[in-house]
């Protein structure tokens, strides 16, 4: 307890372990010498000109759902009860202790402020997450969440985006959040452990590594930066899904591996795969908060035999599997590999909803402004990525966000392995990949 300034255990709600797939995040990110950091940066707006955002108000709806929701109340410890690698376990403080600071710019200066890390990490007890509040000179309101250790998907995030207007509108229910101590339960308790682990060990058994290769030609700064593109309309793609018995998550992948199969010169590719394991059967799970995704191993092998409708089709069915097998640790998927302790795959994919908020109903509107992951390095050299909180030295991350009219791409990338140019150049060579899947299924 002195180790990490727990003054006493009447200060301490709960203690439970993580899950499976939550601590092998954590190990994974252990091995390599960095930590995750995530943010995500909102304007926030209401409905009515004459009623400007009171920032107040919305620093008191943070603490209301910080009190309303254990999770946002737990820090992560290492448990010394083990040898080797400790695993973390949470920590769940009965009071919700830290300010939420209001930062007061001019306009110009809100950017620089902005991108100032908020998450305390310097001292025994911090919390996984930090919520900031920015005011500018002309009025505008915009709001910082941080979060690192793995520890708010992105289905938490827009939980706490609702109850954030809820709060501010004094309608929270009063009753206390679901607790996330629960859903580690449930996954404590799911049988055939051993024959979900014999699933990934056939499927890594003859994956071989498959990297994005270097294109730029001089040697650049390692920096982490982010373009966006434009993919294809929401109202043509859905129903071709439809049509064809196929989801979008699937026809992405297949794309992202035509992409990654273009540049590899390789038919057998394999990826990360980000899987929001909000599929559970767990009661309100899309109402709890808490750490629930997990990063899996993705395989496409191609053939001159195989159609892109083989392809589709075989990587549906291997979705399905993944997902009956998706609670595992990845760094103990990883070790069925005979590559194991080099980078498997430097890619990653995910497909998600845009992390903004804006309802009839509510009088607070949130407008997602940037997403970004920033690695800090052993030697404190931190780097950005989009695609919060994931594993492995990623390369490339290709995040498609599912919006109300359109699919956007955002593509993360190293600067040290691509220009801006050649960057675009990727996010065009998967927008014709997926064309090529849609006339292919077509014709």
């Amino acid at each position: 307890m002195a180790t990490y300034d727990i003054q006493s255990m009447d200060s301490i709600e709960d203690v439970y372990p993580c899950s499976e797939s939550h601590q092998g995040l954590l190990q994974t990110q252990m091995l390599l010498p960095f930590n995750y950091q995530s943010y995500t940066i909102w304007e926030v707006t209401t409905g009515s000109i004459a009623s400007p955002v009171c920032p107040i108000r919305l620093r008191n709806a943070w603490s209301n759902i910080a009190r309303r929701h254990p999770a946002l109340r737990t820090h992560l410890i290492e448990s010394l009860l083990s040898v080797g690698i400790h695993p973390k376990i949470h920590i769940v403080h009965k009071d919700y202790v830290t300010d939420v600071p209001i930062i007061c710019c001019a306009d110009e200066d809100v950017s620089a402020e902005l991108w100032k890390p908020f998450l305390r990490t310097s001292t025994n007890i911090y919390y996984p997450h930090a919520f900031t509040i920015f005011q500018t000179i002309s009025g505008r309101v915009l709001c910082k969440l941080d979060g690192g250790q793995a520890f708010l998907d992105a289905a938490s995030v827009l939980i706490i985006l609702h109850e954030l207007s809820e709060a501010y509108d004094g309608q929270l229910s009063p009753l206390p959040g679901l607790l996330y101590s629960s859903a580690v339960a449930w996954f404590q308790s799911l049988p055939n452990a051993d024959d979900r682990m014999e699933y990934w060990r056939r499927q890594l058994e003859e994956a071989s590594p498959c990297t994005f290769p270097m294109l730029r030609d001089q040697a650049s700064p390692t920096e982490t930066l982010v373009i966006t593109e434009h993919l294809t309309n929401t109202a043509t793609l859905i129903p071709f899904c439809t049509t064809h018995g196929l989801t979008v998550t699937n026809l992405m992948q297949v794309a992202w591996s035509l992409t990654l199969q273009y540049y590899t010169e390789s038919d057998d590719v394999c990826f990360g795969a980000l899987m929001s394991g909000r599929d559970s059967r767990i009661a309100d799970v899309d109402k709890m908060i808490g750490p629930f995704f997990n990063v899996l191993v993705c395989q496409l092998r191609f053939s001159r035999e195989d159609s892109l409708l083989d392809i589709l089709r075989r990587n549906q069915v291997e979705t399905g599997n993944r997902l009956l097998n998706q609670h595992c640790s990845l760094i103990e998927i990883l070790r069925f590999s005979k590559y194991f302790g080099q980078p498997l795959f430097n890619t990653c994919i995910s497909v998600e909803q845009p992390l903004s908020m804006d309802s009839c109903h509510a009088s607070l509107c949130f407008k997602e402004l940037e997403t970004l992951s920033r690695r800090r390095y052993a030697s404190n050299n931190p780097t950005s990525i989009t695609l919060a909180d994931r594993t492995e030295q990623y390369g490339l991350i290709a995040t498609v966000t599912i919006g109300p009219t359109d699919l956007q791409l955002g593509l993360t990338y190293k600067s040290d392995l691509l220009t801006e140019e050649q960057a675009f150049n990727v996010a065009t060579r998967f927008r014709v990949s997926i064309m090529e899947i849609v006339d292919s299924l077509n014709n």
